[in-house]
């Protein structure tokens, strides 16, 4: 299936994955360290991408679940995208939520968060109303604002990269699931 995706091309299986993981690391560790001798592995260029899509819920006419994509996936961050959407004649909130997926349903994909912009300015229908810019910085945080393009009214909402992942805790009790504790035996002296 590979050779079929990559038209044909020949593949290369003397890589090992566990050793690709574990240069891949290394060379990130080099990187961060600030007492790297090796100027060579200085000079390796690490581009950081966003794993899945990122977008809001639209509705266009009256289908109400649809996903539009703002930022595609595999971009490099840090970024910033801006698009301009349109409002319903007479709205005057707008909900926005924030996904994250492939799925052209947005419910199918992962709902990273949620705010209103509100005291939309009235404007005929489907002409842009509200910008929404989406940015990513250095440290994966994802700000999401949207602007009343009319009356220059804004709301935002921050999303950290942890959004989603297993507490401290749950790991722990994950760990302990797998890999009990020994028990503890006393031995008495006789």
């Amino acid at each position: 299936m590979l050779k079929e995706f990559f038209d044909q091309k020949n593949l290369n299986f003397d890589i090992n994955p566990d050793e690709a993981v574990a240069n891949g690391v290394t060379i990130l560790a080099a990187h961060l360290s600030s007492s790297c001798f090796d100027t060579s592995v200085q000079n390796i260029k690490l581009l950081d991408v966003i794993p899945r899509s990122l977008g809001i819920r639209i509705e266009i006419d009256s289908i109400k679940n649809i996903f539009s994509v703002v930022i595609k996936r595999c971009t490099r961050f840090p970024c910033e995208i801006t698009k301009g959407f349109a409002a319903f004649y007479g709205q005057t909130n707008a909900d926005i939520d924030v996904y994250e997926g492939e799925d052209p349903v947005s419910d199918r994909n992962r709902l990273l968060g949620s705010f209103v912009l509100r005291n939309i300015s009235p404007a005929p229908i489907g002409r842009p109303k509200a910008d929404v810019i989406f940015k990513i910085d250095e440290n994966c945080i994802l700000t999401v604002t949207a602007v009343d393009q009319q009356n220059g009214n804004k709301d935002s909402i921050e999303i950290l990269p942890d959004k989603g992942r297993l507490t401290e805790s749950q790991i722990f009790e994950m760990i302990h699931e797998i890999c009990p504790p020994p028990m503890e035996i006393d031995i008495e002296d006789d």
